[in-house]
């Protein structure tokens, strides 16, 4: 039935959307009101007001109402000419109006008395309002003068999107946050078409489809306190492709980089390496015109590049002594330094297949990173090629006044063969990794119809899609992969993949005027299906390490004077490396339907797609002159994804059957009969927003307020539904339940990895396809087995908004405003585990420390005439003595960790928990449900607030200078800042508050700065205009631009990650324990320099050892059942500060081309004062270290920073 009433639902909503007159959001339109009066200020009715397209010379009539207002909805951006005329008034013109993509313009006129023969002109400075009368929302509109005139590193004007008040960002533009909120709550849109990647999310300004300069005309943005009409998502981004005019204009450009021209890098200098090559050719042209005056125009574009860079990569390399398998380390008893043959000690040989690939590996050049004695880093530049082009056209066509037609398209191939970007590329100098290529285009259809005055229609249909390979170059001629633990493998284990997630949208957008009342209505429908394939696994992959059957035949009490545990690891890591020993094999097989059973060396393919459809209703009201009122609903339904084959597991009854340890796995889907989740159709999202610009005559508040127009009080709530990462989400879900993609892992592979190519069996035996299938039946061939699903409750995730703002005319051409914004996320999505690890309740992390407190008394875990006696062990088989006998376990006695031990336990289960050998216990004392290690569902698991004070002073072109600037000062919460996949399961699922955190993206205060400045000399200018000849050709048309930006640094975390309360892979909120204060800790964190090296570091040397790892004086471990009391991001990293700028030359001539053909030269140089920004906060070094842990040997160690100063030439010729 509930399938029988959506069908319907759809069919209906098409019909409603292509045939009725309705308004959405994503127009690429705007409107233009106002109000005409007398000199008296009395309103003046029935007056003629005609708006004409300077460029196009189409032209709109209206009449004012009743209230002397008038407004033109959904009118194309451009400049205007403004004519109203009414009789015993003078006719007023008013020239050069500004209309601009989404930001509603004002302009009040008023009349003289007089004939209308007598004109009276008005610019548009004088006319046109600089403030925003009309609604709540908080937008700025990003200008074609900043676009083409600012300098943009990469010449992508979405970087102008991080310049914007409540914009956050602690890496680049590309995964900036906007008011606190996740990235994927963005919406992206060119010509109306969404320009996102659909299938992942995460980077909030990524538009996919390759904006350039030459192909964005200009595009707003809305941060705060949309409207109704707002597409979906909070955050919203309009680009606008360039349209040609009644004249023919164009540009052909060459921008260029050059290697000796740049600064080098802080590490490279450091590390006394050259300067990254960078060789960048940028060329093209852009043209526009009229096929037919006033009817047919044309616009077309093309930008090449050509680049060849080297990217600086950093690798983990061992040692010349570690790679001959002497180890070196500081003694336990006297700190003294201890080097040991690690072969000898265990009595292995080195494996002659891992010696050969060790031997492709250099030596290390970087001692930033490793242990300073057995392995460090390897820092080089890596040779790139990023080829790319970009084409496209754009048509308007106004057959009559009443109809106007548009139709755009354009295509961006790229070539990537080193994916450095991605880390897939190039592992060490000379030998080749993986890369990328990829083929986007997007397309964009409109028709605009004015039946009438007061009516106004739009129907656009468009598309975007953007399919991207990875690829490898690695054969594994072997038939296998190889694992290296604490090193870099020269072999790239990367498998190929890809993706293609196209979007199709249909949206009808109408306007109606009544009165006072603007009236809108809108439905907007959007398909979107994300194709992937991987071949990720199906090689099969030997991992190095001890463990399973093979144990490690050393232990910490073989190392003179003692070793610490950490070190006892590294030591394991490159004894197991060198050794080639085996601690794992793994393989994944995949099924091609729900028939097929596994197939040899099929990748996973999945085909998800989910529908979008939202119908909303507003209107604008003039309640008076002075006092407008927004108020609306939308209503949104996100259909719950399909899988188009049919190819999902899920376990049966839901999260309640994630408890089952008899659990069944079964497809899952609507054409099977019960859809990945329930629909939710109760999406209603109300918003109420107001615009006050009071109006004094006399007195104080005249010269506080102003008169007319000159300040504006706005204020607002409203609802938004946004799309998180579903698609990554639910396929992570049913990708995670073994029974169409399966992986086998083995832990009983015997002997060395040389061992087993000898033995010709490099292929891990193929699963049994059967569906259902228990979890009991995953359980024979993955020890750690476990069930995915996702809450069949799930709702769609929204955030309220609200805001207060004043602002201010301050001169003719110059705004203030100050604001408040806050918002709340609400039923946010996030993946949890509720199988979570138990150590504490049933006494087993007492039982560790009993162990241990053993082993230092009595040498040993187990009480036989010494120590405390044990009460868990003792209940595995054969009384826990095999347990406590092994080398792994007793480490992780020491340690303090019974969630690894557990994870011990359960790879060897069977041995274990055997109770024929008398255990009284199995897993199901461990975890609530004991046959699985992890039961996930995804949810609404999640929540955000974010609170802030915002300042923006303004100042439009006006006398050859334009700027923008703006603080923010905001604090944003979470306990999950939104991953891909949207997991992170919880430390301690009874104690939510411990997840309590400020997201990655968090910037408590941020500074932006951007202008363009005409130097006020040469012809037409204050300064030396008189000259003429080569003297003025040379003083003429100089300009200066730059961009500033200042932040404050990213919020940082001191963790254990210690499975003291629960289980590795679950403990990365796990904190420490600390003798700072929290004010001592932040004065002791930001960026300082260790005294020896000048390596930068994020806390005071004092906090760091002598080994690299964290100060014990300062900062301790949880033990066994605790979890760290300092709490997540207490202080936060280095700050930030850039600084861009250009200059630019232009010059007038004479050619054929155009009677005023103009040359221009320009100068480019990003970070001019080549100030290093170190980049820290979410980055792992090499070795897969969070530098924030405080039992990595680089911990606080800064690895990366910023690009360095670059400088860009660039010659256009522009007519």
């Amino acid at each position: 039935m509930m399938r029988w009433v959506v069908r319907r639902l759809w069919i209906i909503s098409f019909v409603v959307v292509v045939g009725g007159s309705l308004r959405a959001a994503q127009t690429t339109t705007s409107q233009l009101d106002g109000s005409v009066k007398d000199q008296t200020g009395a309103v003046i009715s029935a007056a003629v007001v005609t708006l004409t397209h300077l460029d196009t010379n189409e032209a709109l009539v209206q009449k004012t109402n009743q209230d002397g207002r008038f407004l033109f909805p959904q009118i194309r951006r451009g400049r205007y000419r403004l004519v109203v005329e009414a009789p015993g008034f003078k006719r007023v013109v008013v020239d050069g109006i500004k209309v601009e993509v989404g930001i509603p313009a004002t302009v009040n006129v008023m009349l003289e008395v007089g004939e209308l023969t007598e004109v009276v002109e008005v610019t548009a400075s004088e006319g046109q309002a600089v403030i925003n009368t009309v609604n709540a929302e908080l937008n700025t509109i990003i200008t074609r003068r900043q676009i083409l005139d600012l300098p943009l590193n990469g010449r992508n004007p979405l970087q102008l999107a991080g310049l914007q008040a409540g914009v956050a960002t602690n890496t680049t533009v590309r995964g900036a946050a906007v008011n606190g909120l996740r990235g994927s709550y963005n919406n992206l849109t060119q010509d109306g078409i969404n320009i996102q990647d659909n299938f992942i999310r995460t980077d909030g300004f990524f538009g996919i489809t390759a904006p350039s300069v030459e192909n964005v005309a200009e595009f707003s943005i809305t941060t705060q306190n949309i409207g109704p009409d707002a597409g979906i998502g909070v955050a919203q981004v309009k680009l606008v492709t360039p349209s040609g005019t009644n004249e023919y204009h164009g540009s052909a450009f060459w921008f260029h980089r050059n290697t000796v021209l740049d600064a080098n890098d802080f590490f490279n200098n450091l590390n006394g390496l050259p300067r990254e090559k960078l060789i960048r050719h940028q060329f093209g042209y852009r043209m526009g015109g009229p096929i037919f005056k006033d009817k047919l125009f044309f616009f077309g574009y093309y930008q090449g590049t050509r680049e060849r860079r080297s990217d600086t990569v950093l690798r983990s390399v061992l040692t010349t002594p570690a790679r001959q398998g002497l180890f070196t380390y500081r003694r336990a008893d006297n700190d003294q330094l201890e080097t040991v043959n690690l072969l000898e000690l265990a009595g292995l040989e080195p494996d002659p297949l891992i010696a050969g690939r060790l031997g492709l590996t250099p030596d290390p050049n970087d001692f930033t990173v490793g242990d300073d004695f057995n392995f460090a880093g390897f820092r080089f530049n890596s040779s790139v090629v990023n080829d790319s082009d970009l084409w496209g056209f754009r048509i308007d066509y106004t057959p009559t006044p009443k109809h106007q037609l548009e139709a755009v398209f354009q295509q961006f191939h790229s070539r990537f063969p080193n994916d450095t970007f991605n880390d897939i590329g190039e592992t060490f100098p000379g030998i080749p990794g993986g890369g990328q290529r990829s083929l986007r285009q997007l397309g964009s259809y409109a028709w605009r119809w004015t039946p009438t005055a007061t009516l106004t229609n739009e129907l656009r249909w468009g598309f975007q899609r953007a399919p991207v390979q990875f690829t490898n170059t690695q054969a594994f001629a072997e038939g296998f992969r190889v694992g290296f633990p604490i090193t870099s493998n020269p072999i790239r284990n990367f498998l190929p993949q890809g993706r293609n997630a196209p979007v199709y949208e249909l949206i009808d957008n109408a306007n109606v005027i009544k009165g006072n009342h603007s009236l809108r209505f809108g439905g907007h429908i959007r398909w979107v299906d994300a194709g992937t394939f991987n071949f990720g696994g199906v090689i099969p992959l030997f991992q190095l390490g001890f463990g399973g059957i093979n144990a490690n035949p050393i232990s910490q009490g073989d190392f003179p004077g003692g070793i610490r545990t950490d070190d006892f690891n590294n030591a394991s890591a490159i004894l197991a490396l060198l050794s080639g020993t085996i601690e794992s094999g793994s393989q994944t097989f995949n099924v091609t339907s729900q028939t097929s059973g596994f197939v040899a060396d099929a990748p996973e393919r999945r085909n998800l797609k989910q529908r979008f459809l939202s119908f909303y209703g507003g209107d604008t009201w003039r309640v008076r002159p002075s006092l407008t009122v927004n108020v609306g609903l939308r209503w949104e339904w996100h259909t719950v994804p399909v899988e188009d084959r049919g190819l999902a597991l899920l376990p049966l009854g839901g999260v309640a059957g994630l408890r089952d340890p008899q659990a069944v796995l079964d497809f899952a889907g609507e054409a099977d009969g019960r859809g990945f989740f329930n629909d939710d159709l109760n999406n209603f999202a109300p918003s109420l927003g107001f615009a006050w610009s009071p109006h004094f005559e006399h007195g104080l508040l005249r010269k506080i307020f102003g008169g007319g127009n000159r300040t504006s009080l706005r204020g607002g709530y409203s609802i938004s539904y946004v799309v998180d990462s579903d698609f990554t989400a639910v396929q992570n879900a049913f990708s995670a339940n073994a029974g169409l993609q399966q992986t086998v892992t083995s832990f009983s592979i015997p002997g060395t990895i040389s061992e087993l190519m000898a033995g010709g069996q490099t292929s891990l035996p193929q699963p049994e396809f059967m569906v259902p299938r228990t979890l009991v039946d995953n359980l024979a061939t993955d020890p750690f087995a476990g069930l995915f699903t996702i809450d069949e409750n799930l709702r769609t995730p929204y955030v309220q908004q609200w805001t207060l703002s004043l602002e201010r005319q301050i001169f003719r051409d110059t705004a203030i405003e100050i604001r408040y914004v806050g918002n709340r996320g609400t039923k946010l999505i996030r993946a949890i585990d509720i199988n979570q690890v138990d150590v504490v309740n049933n006494g087993f992390a007492q039982d560790v420390l009993r162990a241990r407190q053993n082993i230092q008394e009595c040498g040993r875990p187990d009480p036989r005439g010494c120590g405390q006696p044990l009460q868990v062990f003792p209940l595995l088989a054969f009384r826990g003595r095999p347990v406590l006998r092994n080398a792994t376990v007793l480490n992780e006695i020491m340690q303090g960790v019974p969630g690894d031990i557990v994870i011990f336990f359960l790879q060897n289960r069977d041995a274990v928990f055997n109770p024929r050998a008398g255990a009284q216990i199995g897993p199901d004392f461990f975890f609530p449900n004991g046959n699985a290690l992890f039961t996930d569902f995804v949810g609404n698991n999640s929540w955000s607030t974010y609170h802030s004070l915002q300042f923006e002073a303004r100042h439009r072109f006006s006398q050859g200078l334009w700027f923008q600037f703006n603080y923010t000062y905001g604090r944003a919460f979470t306990d999950f800042a939104g991953t891909a996949a949207n997991f992170d399961a919880f430390l301690d699922i009874r104690r939510p508050e411990l997840e309590k955190r400020r997201p990655n993206f968090d910037v408590t205060h941020t500074v932006n700065l951007n202008f363009v400045y005409e130097l006020p000399i040469g012809r037409g200018h204050r300064f030396l205009a008189a000259p003429g000849g080569i003297w003025g050709k040379l003083l003429e048309g100089w300009q200066i631009n730059g961009i500033l930006q200042g932040r404050s640094g990213p919020p940082i975390s001191i963790i254990s990650g210690r499975a003291t309360f629960n289980r590795t892979g679950r403990n990365d909120s796990n904190t420490v324990f600390t003798t700072l204060t929290r004010d001592q800790l932040r004065k002791m964190t930001g960026l300082f320099h260790l005294p020896d090296t000048g390596e930068p570091v994020l806390f005071d040397p004092r906090l760091i050892g002598p080994d690299g790892r964290a100060n014990p004086d300062f900062f301790m471990n949880p033990d066994a059942g605790q979890v760290g009391v300092l709490g997540l991001t207490p202080v936060s990293g280095p700050q930030f500060f850039n600084v861009d700028f250009s200059v630019i030359k232009r010059t007038r001539w004479k050619t054929f081309l155009n009677e005023s053909t103009e040359v221009e030269f320009r100068a480019e140089f990003f970070n001019v004062f080549n100030n290093t920004n170190f980049a820290q906060g979410f980055f792992q070094d090499a070795f897969g270290n969070i530098p924030e842990n405080i039992n990595s040997t680089n911990f606080g160690r800064i690895v990366a920073a910023f690009p360095p100063r670059i400088i860009q030439f660039a010659l256009k010729v522009n007519f």
